[in-house]
């Protein structure tokens, strides 16, 4: 494993803990929501918080479940070599604010959620807040049974 991997994959570690579930009925406004922006750079992008790791993603998908769980599915190109990126979370909805929390490994040692904070607006969820990416990140509505990143 390369030491960006390792990089990248203690990031992933890092983007995790909790468990809640979605206020009352409430749900996003659409399932599936692409990455569109990183910082106001169009995909692909320099994702991690140090400036130091070259890496960029490629594309990217948060896919919300009514149940309060969630995937977020990216591709990164590691200097060239590109792997898949999967995290699975939970997720809460408070108005137009939705958090995020990722799943920690049970080996791990993570950061405490949430990890992405943010707001809906149509169908843009715009995630200001974070302490594991760059923000702010746009994510766009996909259309109805839209494939996740791959």
């Amino acid at each position: 494993m390369t030491a960006k991997r390792i990089v990248a994959l203690a990031g992933a570690c890092a983007l995790a803990v909790a468990c809640s579930s979605p206020t009352g009925s409430e749900t996003a406004l659409g399932d599936v929501y692409t990455l569109a922006t990183i910082a106001g750079v169009p995909l692909p992008a320099p994702y991690a918080p140090n400036a130091g790791v070259p890496d960029l993603m490629v594309s990217s998908t948060l896919a919300l479940d009514d149940d309060g769980t969630g995937t977020w599915q990216s591709v990164i190109d590691g200097a060239g070599d590109p792997y898949d990126q999967t995290s699975e979370f939970t997720w809460t909805r408070a108005g137009a604010r939705v958090s995020i929390t990722l799943r920690c490994p049970p080996t791990a040692g993570c950061i405490a959620g949430p990890h992405l904070v943010g707001d809906l607006d149509g169908g843009t969820l715009t995630v200001s807040t974070s302490p594991v990416i760059r923000t702010p990140l746009v994510f766009m509505a996909s259309p109805a049974g839209a494939a996740l990143a791959r």
